[in-house]
């Protein structure tokens, strides 16, 4: 029975709704006011309290278009970060359906869905009807939504669900994709309408437009998006490193990447592009505001034509979605600018990328060493950064590399770190700041705790699952599966958004809704009570609602801290098996042949039946530690510190086995010692320390070192009697000759250990003679002869006293050593010169050389 409030809100802007097109119906093109919206919202209150609270007489053809109209204003006007204050009516989801199909309006059209077609999104294909939501765009710290808006309006693959949560997403890039009401509200405010009312002329409206016609410019401004293309295997000792400069589409139709029109051009500052025949794109790589590489016209990262349309503008030649740097600076860069350069010769600079001192990568293919930082679900990550940065999480050195990118020419970066993410790990940036990155899959990641104090993981945490096939012409299947020992090790994260790993953290939730399991081809639950067999196992997990697969492997555990247990003192793993149902606890006896190769990490436990098992690699049950000088053991010690010399770190690496699983480590990637000792105004500081026997925790020098290394500069007593020693008395015609280490020494002269030839890690104090400064100036002592003695026999430059009296490195020792080489050093010149800085405290480029750069 109707109301008068009922009559009354059927005559409610009747004539503006009934001018509504429900083949288009885009309520933003009614154009109500502000006191249109005013009256409808009273109208609709007032009928629904005449009906005592009721609203079933709205979801009927009578009302359904006035509702709908409601429902999408009040979303353009009062919605702010999800709040349903002063709504006048808000219907449930089954209330919606009802409404939508009371309407008359194309559901099968204008209601979106998800992208696995598993919900439809009633609420938000009514929300995108008014538009865009002004108090809630317009309370947003930035713009970067609409920016992105933008991106996908002019046809660029930008994922709106990193910024925004899933349905609402959904219902906006779904509404642009297919030209509805969003692409044509934002279509018509870039060209410069104003798709509201007179009376919203002034107000939030106005200001909203203003910045997406802002965001829009923004978007047009930057014609490139930049992806960085790395190659890394950790079997490598450096990897490499490429830039992509993608091209966004024009306007001027879906997909015209490789063009580039007038009105962008303008944008940049380009005057009458129409009247230039020739557009050169280049790179230039700053370090602040230091240059590190230069623009290059003359061989551009991209080279346009003009077409003579100013429909199309101009043609990049051989270049349709990408242009290429594979010349990536190996100093270090903190900013890139691409710059134009037109066939007179303006320049404009056109985009700026600031280059952050980590990056996340994602793996291109399983089966490939080519990484991306192009956000990829389901796929393997990393991250890569520099040594401002660190790692922060528990026994994590293990997964760590460091290694430089290579580069023809420019030769070797600084070591950069790598590590796999293999559910999230967190990184401290040169500010201090935190960020913790993750390995996911969309707005809600299922990972599994890892135990990693004695399993070595696969691929992503994982372990490999064979299962044999009862044919005999079918090899046996292999996957990578996560390992659990409990429904307990199962661990659920929620995310505002899809794939954003870089503006976001997760929600964690302890518990999922059910966990079942299947069986006998039947879903179970997963209780205390009601448990699963033990191997490979297809779950279903139900989160906040909705029902995600998710397969592993179930393993016994021996005690719930620690479900493989590795025995140190019997030299034992232990771990529980089952076979036809029936938990049996396994013991391995380790057995080590500790020759001069280096003992394998790992050992193999097979868990299962002979056809269907899983293969966990568990670190040795071992407190060994070797060193190890180019591959071969020179040294073991059992649960003790390590002791190096620096100057063969290089040459080193060290292997240690702790309570904590394994960790390989590159003694090349420690920093200075230098800056770490003691007197370091005094002439013989380093001299003086390695008297001392002064040691320097690895960590010091490197985070990511083994707790139990230290370093020094060598051992200031002799008890080998196989190291050898030379005797020189600086004289440039007369070489160094072999000696006992106790033999007498005049002045200007030394006794010390040759380095070369040498299988161990002794690193002997020298002695050397007293000063004569008469005989010292008589002899005219070469500087080059010193230096190439030191370099011949891998000795540190300060044990001679001639390159200990320079004054002028650059006169006294680069320029003689240049000439004496015929203007051509070799690399083993440049790293000598690199180390002989290191050791005087100074760098060469305060005397304008580069040394470092052309390092092959």
């Amino acid at each position: 029975m109707s109301t008068n409030d009922d009559i009354r809100l059927r005559r409610c802007l009747a004539d503006k709704i009934a001018s509504l097109d429900i083949s288009r119906p885009y309520v933003w093109r009614l154009k109500l006011s502000p006191s249109d919206f005013s009256e409808l919202h009273n109208a609709i209150a007032a009928s629904i309290v005449s009906h005592g609270g009721d609203i079933a007489h709205l979801l009927t053809a009578d009302y359904a278009r006035h509702v709908i109209v409601y429902l999408a204003e009040w979303y353009k006007r009062c919605y702010a970060a999800g709040t349903a204050a002063d709504k006048a009516i808000d219907p449930n989801t089954d209330q919606m359906k009802t409404l939508w199909r009371a309407s008359g309006i194309n559901t099968d059209k204008y209601v979106y869905a998800t992208a696995d077609g598993s919900r439809r999104l009633w609420q938000y294909s009514i929300y995108v009807l008014g538009g865009l939501a002004i108090r809630h765009e317009l309370g947003k710290t930035d713009d970067r939504f609409l920016r992105a808006l933008c991106r996908v309006l002019h046809g660029e693959n930008t994922t709106l669900e990193n910024i925004a949560d899933e349905s609402r997403a959904v219902a906006f890039r779904s509404s642009i994709a297919q030209k509805h009401s969003l692409y044509e509200f934002l279509t018509e405010i870039v060209n410069n309408k104003f798709p509201f009312s007179k009376e919203d002329a002034a107000g939030e409206a106005r200001t909203l437009v203003e910045r997406i016609r802002n965001a829009n410019d923004e978007v047009l401004k930057q014609k490139f998006r930049f992806e960085w293309v790395v190659n890394y295997d950790n079997g490598y000792s450096s990897m490499q490193r490429q830039l992509r400069l993608w091209l966004n589409p024009e306007m001027a139709g879906e997909g015209l990447h490789h063009y580039l029109r007038y009105d962008r051009m303008l944008l940049w500052g380009f005057k009458n592009p129409d009247t230039i025949e020739r557009l050169f794109v280049s790179l230039r790589f700053l370090d602040g505001e230091k240059i590190v590489d230069d623009l290059n016209f003359k061989c551009p990262t991209i080279s346009y034509v003009n077409t003579g349309e100013e429909y199309t503008g101009f043609v990049a030649l051989g270049v349709k979605d990408y242009g290429l740097c594979s010349n990536v600076p190996a100093a270090h860069f903190s900013k890139i600018e691409v710059w134009a350069c037109d066939n007179e010769g303006n320049r404009r600079l056109i985009q700026e990328y600031d280059c952050r001192e980590y990056m996340q990568l994602w793996r291109v293919s399983p089966y490939d060493d080519e990484w991306t930082s192009r956000q990829s679900a389901q796929k393997e990550t990393a991250v890569v950064f520099s040594k401002s940065c660190r790692i922060l999480a528990d026994e994590l050195n293990a997964t760590i590399a460091l290694l430089p990118f290579r580069n023809r020419k420019f030769g070797n970066s600084a070591n950069y770190g790598w590590c796999d993410i293999y559910d999230r790990v967190t990184i401290e940036d040169e500010q201090g700041s935190l960020t913790t990155l993750y390995n996911r899959t969309g707005y809600y990641n299922i990972s599994t705790k890892l135990y990693r104090d004695c399993i070595c993981y696969a691929t992503g945490g994982t372990v490999k699952h064979f299962c044999e096939s009862d044919d005999e012409d079918f090899d046996a299947t292999e996957e990578l599966l996560p390992l659990i020992f409990g429904k307990s090790d199962i661990e659920i994260y929620h995310f505002e958004t899809k794939d954003d790993a870089k503006n976001e953290l997760a929600e964690s939730i302890k518990q999922a809704e059910a966990i079942e399991f299947k069986a006998a081809g039947h879903w179970q639950q997963w209780t205390d009570i009601q448990q699963p067999e033990y191997g490979a196992l297809d779950l279903r997990i139900t989160v906040q609602g909705r029902q995600m697969p998710y397969r592993v492997f179930y393993m016994p555990a021996v005690e719930p801290k620690h479900p493989i247990v590795r025995n140190f003192k019997a030299a034992k793993i232990v771990f529980s098996d089952f076979c036809d149902g029936v938990v049996e606890q396994q013991t391995v006896q380790d057995t080590f042949d500790f020759g001069d190769t280096p003992t394998a990490p790992t050992l193999t436990i097979q868990v299962g039946n002979s056809g269907d098992y899983a293969e966990i690699e568990v670190y040795r049950p071992t407190l060994v530690r070797e060193i190890c000088r180019d591959g071969v053991v020179v040294k073991r010690l059992h649960n003790e510190a390590v002791v190096i010399p620096y100057i063969l770190k290089d040459q080193l690496a060290v292997n240690c086995f702790t309570e904590h699983g394994f960790q390989a480590y590159r003694c090349s990637s420690l920093s200075s010692i230098f800056a770490h000792l003691e007197n370091n105004d005094f002439a013989d500081f380093q001299l003086s320390a390695w008297e001392n026997g002064t040691q320097i925790p690895a960590t010091t020098l490197d985070y990511y070192a083994p707790s139990c290394l230290k370093v020094w500069l060598g051992d200031p007593n002799h008890d080998n009697q196989d190291v050898k020693f030379f005797h020189w008395n600086y004289w440039q015609t007369i070489e160094p000759t072999e000696c006992d280490y106790a033999a007498s020494t005049e002045p200007n002269t030394v006794i010390f250990q040759s380095m070369i030839a040498l299988r161990s890690i002794d690193c002997v104090a020298p002695v050397r003679g007293g000063f004569s400064a008469f005989k010292y100036k008589k002899q005219q002592i070469s500087a080059v002869k010193c230096f190439d003695v030191a370099l011949h026999h891998g000795i540190y430059f300060f044990i001679l006293l001639p390159l200990t009296k320079i004054s002028d490195y650059k006169a006294e020792l680069y320029e003689p050593l240049l000439a004496s080489r015929g203007g051509v050093l070799s690399d083993a010149d440049k790293k000598g010169l690199l180390r002989f800085a290191e050791e005087f405290n100074f760098d060469w480029q305060t005397y304008k050389i580069d040394i470092q750069s052309s390092i092959i």
